[in-house]
């Protein structure tokens, strides 16, 4: 299965999956509601955050491949507005259940999250820097200043990476 044929099944499938990421946060929350404990509940929680997670992660791989490929107006063209409005709702309400039922540290997806917001932020800064940088940058901007700069974003992605698989 390629990306394209996951982004054309997600649009085939576009009504059941919008009410299933609707209604999924909700039920999380109603289930942690009935059936409180602490051994269940970071469990349930884990499950749905990292679904939010996944789904946040598609819709940012989508905007940043339809933006370097199309455009803005491609995708203000091309896009469904509710498939799009969607992934930012779904893992935004899930966190903030989250946060609401239980501290994030006691939920095991909230340390995932936390260690891959820090790897893939340092890479992404680290990999837009060095597209961007060409020998007139030199010039501008001293040496020294823009190693610091690149040390300093893969500090960021090496701490989130030691966050992500540390015990």
């Amino acid at each position: 299965m390629t990306l394209e044929e996951l982004f054309a099944g997600i649009l085939a499938w576009r009504v059941p999956l919008l009410l299933i990421m609707l209604s999924a946060p909700w039920v999380t929350y109603f289930i942690c509601y009935v059936i409180p404990g602490q051994r269940e509940e970071p469990t349930v929680l884990s499950i749905n955050l990292s679904l939010s997670m996944l789904s946040f992660l598609l819709w940012l791989g989508y905007l940043l491949y339809a933006v370097d490929v199309k455009g803005w107006q491609g995708i203000v063209v091309q896009a469904d507005i509710l498939l799009l409005l969607l992934p930012p709702y779904y893992f935004g309400i899930s966190l903030w259940i989250s946060r609401r039922r239980l501290p994030l540290e006691q939920i095991p997806a909230a340390r995932f999250l936390k260690g891959l917001a820090f790897l893939s932020g340092g890479l992404f800064a680290t990999f837009w820097l060095l597209d961007r940088i060409r020998i007139i940058f030199f010039s501008y901007v001293p040496l020294p200043v823009s190693i610091g700069v690149l040390l300093s974003c893969l500090t960021f992605a090496y701490l989130g990476y030691r966050y992500l698989f540390s015990k």
